[in-house]
């Protein structure tokens, strides 16, 4: 025993809750000589105590996929756990034999710094990896290395998915703040404390936008997930900027959501900011837009507050340029009741798709609230889309597409 302490058994049978098997049982406990615990002498896969590139969290009854090959040997996760949980390691090739290649997995459990706990390459006489029923010896981070026979130089090669079930009578828990719209947070993210949650109250029709910016060394991963669990919407900036943003999310039921804030690579951390905005669905009146006669394409930008919005498009090949019109540009000539739009006249505009952005270019008048608009889309002189949209800040872009037939 580590320490002195109450120590609690777990008599349970085989699949817990989910099991098939009944009966009798007797159990009996035995002192023994005290002795000191021997300490940890597996292998050090990571001997210069270097974390992994791209390390992933994983945690407790989730599954994850990968894809192991000659360019990648091996996938390293790391997850929380606490001193007596009994986990279930498992890694399954995605197919035994697929386009002529194949996986056969080698699962390493490890301790934070890399020592090795245990291992596995075949269970029974499969091509499956498991590590069954290990008792975690301490409250710590703990690593798994996906990887293959052989390693490096192992043959195989393929898909797989991870999963990592556990018995714990003390859940990994993370402290979760609530949050309310219009609510700020703030954090920090390191590899001993690789995830943040917040909730909110949600309710169905409503529209939310989450925004995280993280200092230098961080780049953020956004997750929002139902009242259920499930991933409502996620973001990471893929050009590496230290920021991820949902934008005017629609939220399906009412209840509570969950927000994650993860780093991208577990090797770093620091600070982040956290922005919750929350929107009704704008009324719109389709008898505010009317569309122009002789116009094969049509796309008008309307809003309503001290902000330059610009109406952006892109075009197929051989497309003539649009007529257009500005408002609030550069923040200058401003009106109250901004409108730009974009027209291209009969004959003018090619079949295909019509990507259209609306971009928020400036905060004029240093507002705090959101900027509201209505983007409409007429073809041939028929309304084909009224959306309306919300933009959090300065460089938010919400784009839409249009087809155009002939």
């Amino acid at each position: 025993l580590p320490e002195s302490g109450t120590y609690t058994i777990v008599a349970t049978r085989f699949g817990f809750a989910s099991g098939f098997s009944t009966g009798e049982y007797t159990l009996s406990l035995r002192a023994g000589d005290s002795v000191t615990p021997s300490p940890v002498r597996g292998t050090d896969w990571l001997p210069n105590d270097d974390l992994p590139d791209d390390l992933r969290l994983i945690n407790y009854n989730e599954t994850v996929v990968g894809t192991i090959g000659d360019s990648n040997s091996d996938d390293w996760y790391t997850f929380q756990g606490n001193q007596g949980d009994v986990i279930s390691v498992t890694m399954f090739p995605e197919d035994v034999v697929a386009g002529g290649t194949w996986l056969d997995p080698f699962l390493i459990l490890t301790t934070a710094s890399g020592v090795e706990l245990a291992l596995n390459d075949d269970q029974g006489s499969g091509v499956d990896a498991a590590i069954s029923d290990f008792i975690l010896p301490t409250t710590d981070t703990y690593l798994i290395r996906a990887t293959r026979y052989g390693f490096e130089n192992g043959p195989s090669s393929g898909s797989y998915t991870l999963t990592i079930t556990a018995f714990t009578t003390s859940p990994v828990t993370t402290s979760v703040i609530a949050l309310d719209y219009g609510d700020t947070a703030s954090g920090n993210l390191s590899f001993d404390s690789p995830i943040d949650r917040y909730t909110f109250e949600g309710h169905a029709g409503e529209q939310v936008t989450i925004r995280i910016a993280g200092g230098q060394d961080l780049q953020p991963v956004l997750v929002l997930r139902k009242p259920d669990g499930n991933t409502l919407g996620s973001d990471i900036n893929p050009a590496g900027a230290p920021e991820a943003v949902l934008l005017r999310v629609p939220l399906p039921a009412d209840g509570t959501y969950t927000v994650e804030v993860i780093p991208k690579d577990l090797n770093t951390g620091g600070d982040y900011v956290l922005l919750l905005l929350g929107h009704d669905i704008p009324a719109i009146n389709p008898g505010a837009f009317e569309p122009a006669p002789g116009v094969d394409l049509e796309v008008v930008l309307i809003w309503s507050s001290g902000a330059d919005l610009d109406l952006l498009y892109s075009a197929p090949e051989n497309a003539a340029d649009p007529h257009r019109n500005a408002a609030n540009d550069l923040c200058q000539n401003m009106t109250p009741t901004p409108v730009e739009r974009l027209a291209w006249d009969t004959g003018s505009a090619e079949p295909g798709s019509y990507a259209i952005t609306v971009a928020y270019r400036s905060n004029c008048n240093a507002q705090q609230d959101p900027v509201a608009f209505i983007l409409a889309i007429a073809r041939n002189g028929d309304v084909i889309d009224l959306i309306g949209g919300t933009l959090a800040r300065e460089g938010d872009l919400y784009t839409t597409r249009a087809t155009y037939d002939r």
